[in-house]
């Protein structure tokens, strides 16, 4: 099926394709979430899950039209993904995940508040009249 795990744990385009066919999106954070425990003692998996993950998360959301300057508080609300999980994360990996323009995305995440340096995402400076992320749960 085109949502099982990837044979190879550090091959980032078969976790985008994990993630991204999940039918029952509720459903995606939880394969998140088991992905990541069990990668977590390779940093290139992690690496490789991180960014499927992240991925697939602003694929769906620019697939259904969110606003850019909502795309943070978005990843937050339905994919508990925090501006700092994107950070160190390529855009240009992004953009070959989804197919879509490097150009492009690059420039929805910089109207998102994302701050990208070469390619690489650097920094988050939340957009004044965009909605807040959702803060994470205290440990």
């Amino acid at each position: 099926m085109l949502d099982e795990k990837p044979q190879n744990a550090q091959d980032d385009a078969g976790w985008f394709r994990h993630f991204r066919m999940t039918k029952y999106l509720p459903a995606i954070t939880g394969k998140f979430d088991a992905a990541l425990a069990e990668q977590s003692s390779d940093a290139a998996a992690t690496k490789a899950v991180m960014t499927g993950y992240a991925a697939a998360a602003l694929d769906i959301l620019l697939h259904t039209g969110a606003q850019p300057k909502n795309i943070a508080a978005e990843l937050g609300e339905t994919f508990r993904l925090t501006p700092q999980h994107l950070l160190l994360l390529s855009v240009d990996d992004f953009a070959r995940l989804s197919s879509r323009s490097r150009l492009t995305l690059g420039e929805t995440l910089s109207d998102a508040g994302f701050l990208i340096d070469q390619g690489i995402v650097a920094g988050f400076r939340q957009p004044s009249d965009a909605r807040r992320p959702p803060r994470p749960p205290a440990p």
